[in-house]
């Protein structure tokens, strides 16, 4: 996965061994690694590090929020959704680790990709247990899930997602090849799909 922040001063890019590195666009020098976080409870290595996220990154976004904080939300195939305030520019704070939305109590599905609704304040995820999930921003909890429906037993995963700004619409492409718009609503049970094609 890869993002400009919000100035296309700074490039983030989210590796397959779960690393998100910041570069600077313009000479392709290596500014800070994001989520690296330090085992101090093994014992046979000094410092042994490793990231927040174990597996590859399937999203990123960089939100710069009005009252100034820079925000950069990530998800992977571990199911976790990482939240990091970016205001530092030498160090990022990771500020909340989310699970749930796609997990069970036998199961972590991957998390395939995620988008995010300034305008709403919300973001949403797919994984590859077949449903999408609109979460709170603020709260960090899901509020509404949509299961995408097939007829048969072939398991549908929306592989790619777009809020389509400044409307409350969530668009999602499919890999039975399907095309769903939602409609989307912050309270409970009114989000609804208004188009599959």
């Amino acid at each position: 996965s890869i993002l400009f922040e919000n100035n296309y001063r700074k490039i983030y890019i989210g590796f397959s061994n779960g690393a998100i590195l910041q570069y600077n666009a313009g000479n392709g020098s290596l500014i800070k690694t994001v989520n690296e976080v330090y085992n101090i409870k093994d014992k046979t290595q000094n410092n042994y590090k490793y990231y927040s996220h174990n597996k590859d990154i399937s999203g990123l976004y960089y939100y710069h929020r009005p009252n100034d904080e820079n925000i950069l939300i990530s998800t992977s195939y571990d199911s976790f959704i990482n939240i990091f305030n970016e205001k530092n520019t030498e160090i990022s704070e990771q500020i909340k680790t989310i699970k749930g939305g796609h997990s069970n109590k036998k199961k972590n599905y991957e998390i395939l990709c995620m988008n995010f609704s300034e305008t709403l304040n919300i973001f949403s995820t797919s994984g590859t247990d077949g449903i999408i999930v609109l979460w709170d921003f603020e709260f960090s909890k899901p509020f509404h899930v949509f299961s995408i429906i097939d007829n048969s037993e072939y398991k549908i995963n929306a592989t790619f997602l777009k809020f389509l700004e400044p409307f409350p619409i969530l668009a999602s492409s499919n890999s039975d090849g399907t095309f769903y718009l939602f409609e989307i609503y912050k309270e409970p049970n009114k989000s609804k799909c208004i188009l599959r094609a």
